[in-house]
């Protein structure tokens, strides 16, 4: 079992539900038809939408994600699927949503600037006139001017996560460590980040066809 599918036993207690953050998230997509959830992981926070919304269609690369969410959290409207974020263009057809999600820091998994406009860009196609686009990510502009190099420890009943990074050239390494306390067992994991700033995201955006974009801070 790799990484994240190891760490998808342990995702729901460690990145628990923010009540704050899905008042927020559906006040922006509430009514709006049709969703897509673009890296879902487990579906925990993709279930929140299912009576706000039409049909949901949530998808993320890890398998086991995607297993945990169809078994822990089904609903009929939703629609799991195994997909990379990174094929969107070939894989999705245009003008099917009226909203889309991209949250967790999902983004800066993609390899540089142009993947990640090109799937900015194809998000854009996919979502109908007028549709919304949220994003979340960490705010890099604060982490790259502080030379952060630590987040803060994630713990539960059964686990720890330990998050730091590494600069390397335009890249960060993200540096992570799974503590399983029953067993004892370390788990690690070493994957290159794109330290998106928000100035680089607002160009992207508007070079994508997103019109009139808020960067907030906070829920």
């Amino acid at each position: 079992m790799d990484f994240y599918s190891t760490l998808s036993l342990y995702y729901d207690d460690l990145f628990p539900v923010d009540v704050n953050e899905m008042a927020f998230l559906r006040s922006l997509v509430v009514g709006s038809g049709d969703l897509l959830d673009i890296g879902c992981g487990t579906g925990n926070k993709t279930v929140y939408f299912s009576d706000a919304v039409g049909r949901i269609t949530a998808f993320d690369n890890d398998a086991k994600m995607i297993e945990l969410a169809r078994r822990d959290n089904p609903r009929p409207n939703i629609r799991y699927e195994v997909f990379d974020m990174a094929g969107m263009s070939a894989g999705m057809p245009g003008a099917s949503f009226n909203a889309a999600l991209c949250l967790g820091n999902t983004l800066v998994h993609l390899d540089g600037l142009s993947a990640i406009a090109a799937f900015l860009q194809s998000v854009h196609d996919v979502l109908r006139p007028q549709g919304v686009f949220v994003l979340q990510i960490l705010n890099y502009d604060r982490i790259l001017n502080r030379h952060v190099e630590n987040l803060p420890l994630l713990e539960s009943r059964d686990a720890t996560f330990s998050r730091s990074y590494r600069p390397e050239g335009d890249r960060l390494h993200f540096l992570t460590r799974l503590n399983v306390l029953a067993s004892g067992e370390s788990f690690e994991n070493d994957v290159l980040l794109y330290p998106l700033r928000s100035r680089e995201l607002l160009e992207l955006l508007d070079d994508a066809g997103f019109s009139r974009p808020d960067l907030h801070g906070c829920f």
